[in-house]
This record gives structure tokens, sequence and C-alpha cells, in this order.
């Protein structure tokens, strides 16, 4: 793990039986007193030791828990209503372990703030799967994280690695360069024992996720469709994850720099369930209020980011508008579909607006019947018969399409699937999307719990247990 160097402020405030204690700030967050997990709160760094009620001891709103080089167990769970929370690894060699069967957050906190830095979670063993779940009123920082191992567990309520939440709607949530390279297995979603990679739930703070690196994921890499917070994707890698690599919306929120992908040839985890609820998509735009009390604002957008879809297993788009998307505007963004059954870019019927600028879709895919356009809206039925891509053919024509009020949006009607949309920001209109009906199984995913430019920074070697 590199280490980011954050800058640490504040002056020494006095020593107490515990440790050296003293004041400090990490990326805004300040502490009253630091303590060191080993020196004074007598955790066992080679890990033959539950950690979990020292930890929670120590926790007490304005404490630090600082883990110097080592291994950490956890048998427990920590609870908190608190002040501030902070977890963080002194070194890029920190782990944390947990026995096999553990399915829970180990940390599930109720905070104003919270920081957690500097630290690997091992779920290598049989039937594992934990996270943190943060529920903040002002926010909170994350940095620095990855996930050894694949998270499953034979449970219908799979532990995802974070639970999110910034109530505050002047206040921001910071997720930066967590990785989860195998977060379960990509067809497990039925019955809720699909696990999620980043849940945003609730609040109308704002989150960023910044440079993390998401696959594998059986119920989305980034659920943040029931929430009204601003929800901003910055750079990152999301590959292979059922439902969506990232699903969002509404107003403030958008995904800037990403690469996300569909690819069976780089999933390595188990083949089971692919006839129930796997559906795998690039990104959806969708939003339901029952869980939030209310729509946001319409707005999202889709930009600077690559999307390949190619060989999918299913019939997922790399884009798809679901009901309560609103509107999605995309622009200088590069679609690469390989895949038959779907349209590159599905929308729903209105209210439902899509704008591109700038946009590249190219590949090659054949359609069961025999439509495969790029574009689908399910609300046209004066759209025109003819696909605008056809199969591994050559470009025919380059004339723009000029029907309607969409004379401005330029249309490479080829035969090679390769379109692209330039100089316009006008929503799609019937004569460039294509009518099509939406299969019903397609899934939405189930988003419940049980309460309680952009390159992600190459990461150095480090100390851990062989990969199983």
């Amino acid at each position: 793990m590199k280490l980011t160097g954050a800058v640490v402020t504040g002056s020494a405030v006095g020593t107490t039986q515990i440790g050296r204690a003293r004041a400090a700030t990490h990326h805004g967050i300040t502490f009253d007193r630091v303590v060191d997990a080993v020196a004074d709160l007598g955790c066992d760094p080679k890990g033959n030791a539950d950690v979990s009620s020292k930890v929670e001891s120590a926790l007490d709103g304005q404490t630090l828990v600082e883990f110097p080089s080592g291994t950490y167990h956890w048998d427990g769970s920590v609870t908190l209503d608190t002040d501030r929370i902070g977890i963080r690894g002194t070194s890029d060699d920190v782990l944390f372990t947990f026995p096999a069967g553990y399915n829970q957050f180990f940390i599930n906190g109720s905070c104003e703030q919270a920081l957690y830095e500097n630290f690997d979670v091992d779920i290598q063993p049989e039937n594992t799967a934990t996270g943190i779940r943060v529920a903040s009123e002002r926010g909170f920082h994350i940095e620095n994280i990855e996930h050894i191992g694949r998270g499953t567990a034979d449970s219908s309520d799979v532990t995802r690695c974070w639970q999110l939440r910034v109530n505050d709607p002047d206040a921001t949530g910071v997720v930066k360069n967590f990785v989860a390279k195998k977060g379960s297995a990509w067809a497990h979603y039925k019955g809720g024992d699909g696990r999620v990679g980043i849940s945003i739930y609730g609040g109308e703070g704002t989150i960023k996720v910044i440079d993390c690196h998401l696959e594998e994921f059986g119920n989305n890499g980034i659920y943040a469709s029931r929430s009204l917070s601003s929800v901003q994707v910055e750079g990152g890698t999301y590959r292979n994850n059922n439902v969506a690599g990232i699903r969002f919306s509404g107003k403030g929120s958008y995904v800037d720099g990403a690469t996300i992908e569909v690819d069976p040839s780089k999933y390595s985890g188990p083949r089971t369930r692919e006839d129930d609820s796997f559906k795998m998509r690039g990104i959806v735009v969708e939003q339901g209020n029952s869980d939030t009390g209310g729509f946001d604002d319409a707005g999202a957008q889709i930009r600077n980011t690559d999307i390949t879809i190619q060989d999918n297993p299913t019939t997922g788009q790399a884009i798809s508008m679901w009901t309560g998307g609103r509107t999605l505007a995309v622009s200088n963004t590069r679609i690469v579909y390989n895949n038959d059954g779907a349209p590159a870019i599905y929308r729903e019927e209105k209210p439902h607006k899509a704008a591109t600028a700038r946009v590249r879709a190219h590949g090659g895919s054949a359609w069961t019947p025999s439509r495969s356009p790029a574009l689908r809206q399910r609300d046209q039925p004066s759209s025109p018969k003819k696909p605008i891509i056809h199969r591994s053919k050559t470009a025919t024509s380059n004339k723009p399409e000029t029907n309607g009020k969409a004379s401005s949006c330029l249309i490479l009607r080829t035969l090679s699937f390769k379109i692209v949309l330039s100089r316009s920001t006008r929503r799609l209109s019937p004569s460039i999307l294509h009518q099509g009906s939406r299969k019903t199984s397609d899934i939405r995913g189930n988003h419940s719990q049980k309460a309680s430019a952009h390159h992600r920074p190459r990461r150095t070697a480090r100390k851990r247990p062989p990969t199983k």
C-alpha cells in the first residue's frame, strides 16, 4: 500500500496514563488525542488475540487510534454513536483479519465525522465478508484501503465493503484509493446475497469516490441511487459488476474519467447462479424515492469516460436510464460495444432526457431479432424501422440526421457499428433513437441492508497472506 503522506497538524496537549496523547488533524478532521493500538491499548500485532474490545474502549469520540505495522485480528464488532471515529495505519503493512464465517460490519458507526486510512482487510477465510458502516453528519475521509479475498457468505444479507452517508447538505465525504478486485461472485444477487462495493444510502451531502478499483460485485460496484447526495465518481476502474459498475442519478452527480468494463475473460470467480437475476451493465442512471423521501433534482452527467462491453454473458447495456433516472448528459466519452442482444445506450420512456456531446460508440453486435441500434428508447413508435447500426460491414454514409429538431446532432450512419454524436447537447430525438421493448428480466438491485485527471496512484508492494 502506498501511503499518501497526509498533512498532520496540532501540538502536544500533555501526557496521560495512556501513551503520548496529542492533538492531530488529518484531512480536515481533528482529534484531541492520538493513541497507539499496541503501546497504549495493548493490541497484539501478531494477530493472535481479538482487538475489537480494546479498540472500542478507546473510541470515545475524541480519540484517533493508530495501528503500527502488524496483523490485528477482529473477533467482534464495534458499534458506536459518537462525535469522531478514527482508525489509521501508520505504515504500509497494517492488516486486519477475521475468523471464518464472519459476516458483519466490523465497525458500525454513527458519528459527526470519521477517518479510516492506511490498512487492508483480509476476507480470505471461507464464508467471510465484512466492511464498515459510516453514518455521518458532517463527512468522512477514507483512503488507501484494500479488501483482499473474495467476499462471499452463506447468508441472505452479505455485508458490503462500505455503507456510507453524509446528512449535512453542505458537508463532503471522500473515498479515495479503495480497492476490491474480487468483490464477491458476479452472479450472486438474488435474495440479498449479492455484495455491494460502495453503498451510498440516504443523506444529502456530497460524496466523492476518487481513483477506486471495484470488480466482481454481485449487487453493483457503486450503488448510489437511494440517496439525495451528489455522488461524484472521479477516475477509477469498475469491472465485471452485476447490475452496474456505477449506479447513480441526480443534479451534482457525475462520473468523470472512469474506466468501466464488462469482460468475462478477466473474471476468475465462481460461475454459479448465472441463470437468475444476472445482467451486467456499465452505468445505470436511476433513482428510487421510497427510501429517500423524494427525488433529487435531475441532472446527472457522464464525461471523459471509457466504457467497454466485451462478450458480455448477459444482455446488459453500456449506459441504461431507468425509471427515476430523469436526465443524463454524456460528453467526451468512448463506448466499445461488442455484445449481442441489447443496444449500447438504453433509455426508458418519458420524461427521461439524454443529451450527448462528442460521444463515440463502436464495435460489433447482432440482435435477436435482427435489430441492432446503438441507441434505443422505449416510447418512440415513430423511430426508424431501419436500425442505425448493423454488424461487420463498412461505413456507407456520414450524412447528418436532420429529422425533427436534432439537426445539430451529427450521426454517422454506418454498417460497422460506429456512431459518433458531436457538436450537440440536445436531447436524443426519435430520429436517432430506436424503439424497443425492455425485457422483464432486467433487474433493479436490492439496496436494503441491516441498519446497524484521474488515475489511481500506484500502490507499492506489501506483505500480505497469499490469495486463495
